[in-house]
């Protein structure tokens, strides 16, 4: 329901009533007078107090009403798959793309830019009244331009939220759990959060381009962004990580199309450890450095998709080499 008001850019007035019949219980609604797109604009502050002192002069001294009623069958008719009575063919819900089992996937980041204020305490609140924040660039499509090491360290950071908020939903199953401990697990899985988000978007810097040793202030990626830019995204709205929970999804759905033989779903047993992140990326960058004839530096630097098209053609000699033994061996038997 949140990722449908904020697609849709709906804000709720008033809840339901729910002393009426359901057929008959609405929200009160109204359209905001931005769009997504414009909330992470450079002048979106000045343009905010524009548009909703217009919509507000149009209501208040004009007398336009411009809320509407919005039922709960709508909503379900719009969310629920339905069947196109003139062609017979099923109509998906608007949000069915979100399910894990649909073909389409968010390919494309929904925030071209944000603009953020850094974290803190009273008097870094109080500033904020007096600045505009920090503009960070979102990533391209298909991360074009992320290096390898970004990557694992974006993937990296996913993982550790996943695992963050599964322990968080146990701890509150459990219900025998102290205050403290609840707030502790909220705090990690936000620092988890901020951490990824950190190092998938960039803040405008000053730095060398090692091609043409010129001196260039735009948006690039850094090593420590991560470290550096994460009290930017704490707090991060839920409506906006759900968003960019999808991308990554749509993300590794299209790299596992790409790369079937890197990201091959093979079974866990139970009693088998996970596996160290940093010990699996070591063992990953030493398996490179054999076959490019590379060193570990060079390999960090290198193009994600150009590093995992390396570890497919690598896993699919391994693969034909085995099958290659199996096959030879089955026929040094027969003889």
């Amino acid at each position: 329901m949140g990722v449908l008001l904020r697609l849709t850019n709906i804000k709720v007035l008033e809840p339901i009533n729910p002393r009426v019949p359901v057929e008959e219980q609405y929200y009160t609604c109204r359209l905001r007078p931005w769009t997504i797109d414009e909330e992470y604009s450079r002048w979106f502050r000045m343009l905010r107090y524009y548009r909703s002192f217009c919509a507000w002069f149009s209501r208040t001294i004009l007398g336009h009403d411009d809320t509407f009623s919005l039922y709960i069958w709508q909503i379900n008719y719009w969310l629920t798959p339905h069947k196109d009575l003139a062609t017979g063919r099923i109509i998906p819900g608007m949000l069915d793309w979100m399910n894990s089992d649909s073909k389409s996937f968010l390919q494309r980041f929904p925030f071209p830019s944000v603009k953020r204020h850094r974290s803190g305490g009273f008097f870094r609140r109080c500033a904020r009244c007096f600045s505009s924040g920090v503009t960070f660039q979102g990533p391209n499509t298909f991360m074009d331009g992320f290096s390898w090491r970004r990557y694992r360290f974006a993937q990296d950071y996913m993982q550790m939220f996943i695992e963050q908020q599964n322990r968080f939903l146990e701890l509150r199953q459990s219900g025998k759990v102290a205050a403290t401990d609840i707030l502790k697990a909220t705090k990690t899985m936000d620092l988890s959060k901020a951490l990824f988000l950190a190092t998938i978007f960039n803040r405008k810097i000053t730095f060398v381009n090692e091609e043409t040793g010129q001196t260039i202030t735009d948006y690039h990626y850094q090593s420590n962004q991560h470290s550096d830019n994460s009290p930017y995204f704490r707090n991060f709205d839920d409506k906006d990580w759900q968003l960019v929970c999808l991308w990554w999804q749509g993300m590794m759905h299209y790299l596992h199309q790409t790369y079937p033989k890197v990201f091959k779903v093979q079974k866990v047993k139970g009693s088998k450890k996970p596996v160290n992140p940093l010990l699996l990326y070591a063992r990953t960058t030493a398996t490179l450095e054999k076959y490019l004839h590379s060193t570990a530096m060079d390999i960090e630097r290198e193009p994600y998709s150009t590093i995992l098209q390396q570890l497919e053609d690598i896993t699919r000699r391994n693969e034909e080499t085995e099958a290659l033994n199996r096959k030879m061996r089955s026929q040094s038997r027969k003889k």
